[in-house]
């Protein structure tokens, strides 16, 4: 017997595709969405736990209206908002394009599916916002990002005040260096800078959604959980400091 209902977004690969993964394990019915290009299989073993994909672009309101009619009869134990973008930047010869896409996707897309579908989470139901620990420093050339990541954790909190009295909790998962095809282009720097020296599995921040989601997490909301394997815990020039010492 199914415990409930999940929604998650950007299921059809990385970290999405684990977090579907874990929770169809766990005992849910998952409903992944996808953006552009449909996963061929339609099972649920075939297609990562998922049991049914539903076309939609975060950062297109009309997509947004449609997932939410596709799901009025529903009721959801949780949203997962994962789906994300990045571009990278020309600091200087910047496009605010890309910059309002970016935010569009990963911040405004999370607030208005999660208003969205507001009125079909049940009590005792669980949001998880997947952010990065990028929103936590400035970026070079990933500004957008970076920026929109920040906003996330901090719409996370905002959205637990407000949930709360339906005693719906709403948390945020911070990925560092993860192996996925969204990943860095320097992994043996990201590692050497990490204090469990690798890269993290996106089978381990579905592990920390699978958990607050639960009702292990029954008194946790407003949070967001660092999953970087110690990345900050080291400052890169007292680490070269110690090696020449």
């Amino acid at each position: 017997m199914s415990k409930g209902t999940i929604l998650v977004t950007g299921a059809s690969r990385g970290i999405g595709k684990a977090i579907s993964q874990r929770l169809y394990q766990d005992g849910y019915h998952i409903i992944g969405t996808y953006n552009s290009t449909k996963p061929a299989a339609s099972s649920a073993e075939g297609a990562g736990g998922i049991h049914n994909f539903v076309q939609l672009d975060c950062g297109n309101d009309s997509s947004i209206e449609a997932i939410a009619r596709t799901l009025a009869d529903s009721e959801l134990h949780g949203i997962v908002n994962n789906a994300g973008m990045i571009e990278f930047e020309d600091f200087r010869n910047f496009d605010l394009k890309g910059w309002r896409r970016t935010f569009a996707v990963n911040l405004d897309g999370v607030l208005k599916l999660t208003l969205a579908l507001k009125d079909r989470l049940s009590a005792n139901g669980s949001i998880i916002n997947i952010a990065s620990t990028d929103g936590f420093i400035g970026g070079f050339d990933t500004m957008a990002y970076a920026a929109s990541k920040a906003a996330v954790m901090n719409l996370t909190k905002s959205l637990a005040i407000n949930f709360g009295p339906q005693n719906i909790r709403v948390n945020a998962v911070a990925p560092g260096w993860i192996q996925t095809d969204m990943g860095t282009k320097m992994p043996e720097v990201a590692i050497d800078h990490t204090a469990l020296g690798r890269l993290g599995l996106p089978e381990e921040i579905a592990g920390v959604v699978s958990f607050l989601i639960s009702s292990d997490s029954s008194y946790i909301t407003g949070e967001t959980i660092v999953v970087d394997g110690g990345y900050y815990c080291i400052d890169p020039v007292m680490k070269l400091e110690a090696n020449d010492s």
